[in-house]
This record gives C-alpha cells, structure tokens and sequence, in this order.
C-alpha cells in the first residue's frame, strides 16, 4: 500500500504514478489511500462526552457554555463538534459543515475530517443566527 500526502504539492503526479504502478500488474485490489492533512486541537482542552451531552439544548446555549463542553467557534456563527464525537452523534441530529451543507446524522454521510481537533460540522447557535434563518 502507498500512501499519498494530498497536501503534497506533486500528490496528482503521485496518485497517478501509484495508479499506474499498482492497477496493471494487480492480482487482487490495491489500495489507494488518501491521507489528507488533519489539524489538531491547539487549545489542549477535552471535549465533554458524548455521552453526557444533551444534544437538544445545545442550540439555546450560550457561548461560554458551548466552549465549556468542548465546541468551538468557525466562522462567528457555526460552532463545531470536537472530532472524538464522531460516531456517536445521536440520529436525526441536524447539522451544518463548514461550507454550508445541511446534514442529517443517520441520513447524510458524517465524516470524521478534523480542523483543529473540531470536526467539520456543527452547529448554529441561536445567539448567531441572522434573522432570516
């Protein structure tokens, strides 16, 4: 197995130099991993449990509690879900990603992608919601 950085600047070359190499002489499936860059969390914190988090009243939180069960604030609105909650997020959980896709946990692919430690979902607060949400 190769394993391709696809924050390496020369990672189309590569992926097609490993294709090429692999695909033709293959007697069974080779794979091909995509390692992409994962950031961790800079502030050392430890998120909550999943566990003992009431998921339905984490939008009427305010920030200081958001920040005090492990969220973290994006882009002055959306607030995201540390990465070690990733597959155990409760079902039917209405969600946002980082460029606006609308999820449904149990419904819509969830994936465990990290930007400091956070991953790319979460949600928006009511304090950060504009008035036409």
């Amino acid at each position: 197995m190769k394993m391709l950085y696809m924050d390496d600047p020369n990672s189309a070359d590569k992926l097609i130099k490993a294709i090429n190499e692999e695909v033709p002489q293959a007697t069974e499936p080779s794979d091909v991993v995509f390692q992409t860059p994962q950031f961790d969390r800079v502030d050392d914190s430890v998120p909550t449990a999943v566990s003992n988090i009431e998921f339905d009243k984490l939008p009427e939180m305010n920030e200081e509690q958001l920040l005090a069960v492990g969220l973290r604030k994006w882009d002055g609105r959306l607030y995201l879900f540390p990465g070690e909650w990733h597959g155990n997020l409760p079902s039917g959980l209405k969600l946002e990603s980082i460029i606006g896709e609308k999820v449904t946990v149990g419904v819509d692919h969830i994936d465990d992608d990290t930007r400091f430690g956070m991953l790319a979902y979460g949600i928006v607060p009511t304090f950060a919601k504009g008035p036409e949400e």
